[in-house]
């Protein structure tokens, strides 16, 4: 069966949503090809529960290893911050280049600072660089060094550790919103694709998918809201001091809030959201980006 998303018997499990176009082909049983003839089929429904948004993927030139880079969502714990993942994590899943079999997790973030939505990941025979959207960066890695560090630590879950990539990365911002495709230049990794250029995007959409915006860039809009869809997970928020009833994050396609009444929520749920001060300048900007992804919705005209 193929298709450009994750397969519906692995989100029912909680592993995985919205998979990008990473992948040539997926089956029923939670295997998924990455693109190219020589790809192996990799074992996802291995990923650590609360992946989401696969974006990219590589294998290496030599064959050795595979990776994937998504985001974690951690959905099981009360929304009461951000701080040290939290809620999220952007992370990148390595796999046998040969078979596809899952190896380990490993965390793109650092301690104190979010490398929120990575999107695309490459690597050649020195280094391995990740484009981080939501952050607006990108990753940089000693793939040695790297490679030596994951192998000397088989058998270990490193799936919440953050200090993983110290000493093997270099974070590097990059001078637009949003790098999603990248490619290798002369030895060195070269963003080929933003968000900021896309065709008729909107200062709204933009700060929807803007995780410089949260504190400590863990999390942007699009982060539960990918494209303005659910991610498929029931997150808990307080409610009047109390922890409230779980919910699943809504598919805001399907909003029939009033402009109005939207934007006092913005006002409010952007900065609470994002655990920031309330933003009045960014929430009409996001009320219209909303209402774009209502009009184009095809029940739009029965509302």
């Amino acid at each position: 069966m193929k298709q450009a998303i994750c397969v519906a018997a692995v989100a029912a499990l909680g592993f995985c949503t919205f998979c990008g176009g990473a992948f040539a082909e997926c089956d029923d049983n939670g295997f998924c090809r990455l693109s190219g003839a020589d790809a192996p089929e990799l074992e996802l429904d291995r990923l650590p529960a609360g992946s989401k948004l696969v974006r990219g993927g590589c294998v290496t030139p030599d064959g050795r290893y595979a990776y994937l880079v998504h985001m974690i969502g951690r959905f099981w714990l009360p929304v009461t911050m951000v701080e040290r993942g939290w809620c999220h994590n952007s992370a990148m899943s390595v796999f046998d280049g040969k078979t596809g079999r899952y190896l380990n997790t490993v965390l793109l973030d650092d301690m104190n600072l979010g490398a929120a939505e990575p999107w695309a990941v490459i690597a050649d025979g020195e280094t391995i660089a990740v484009a981080h959207s939501g952050s607006s960066e990108i990753s940089v890695i000693d793939r040695r060094k790297f490679e030596e560090r994951l192998e000397a630590r088989i058998g270990e879950d490193l799936s919440t550790d953050l200090g993983f990539m110290t000493g093997v990365r270099t974070r590097i911002p990059t001078p637009k919103q949003g790098p999603r495709a990248l490619r290798f230049e002369d030895g060195k990794p070269v963003v080929t694709e933003y968000l900021e250029d896309k065709k008729g995007i909107t200062e709204g959409e933009l700060v929807f998918n803007d995780a410089r915006r949260c504190l400590q860039h863990w999390q942007s809009c699009a982060t539960c809201h990918p494209d303005g869809f659910s991610d498929g997970f029931e997150w808990t928020f307080p409610c009047d001091g109390a922890i409230g009833k779980a919910a699943k994050s809504c598919d805001l396609h399907d909003s029939k809030i009033e402009r109005g009444q939207l934007l006092k929520d913005m006002i409010a749920d952007f900065g609470a959201d994002l655990f920031v001060a309330p933003d009045r300048e960014a929430a009409p900007k996001l009320v219209d980006y909303l209402f774009s992804l209502r009009k184009s919705d095809p029940w739009y005209k029965f509302w």
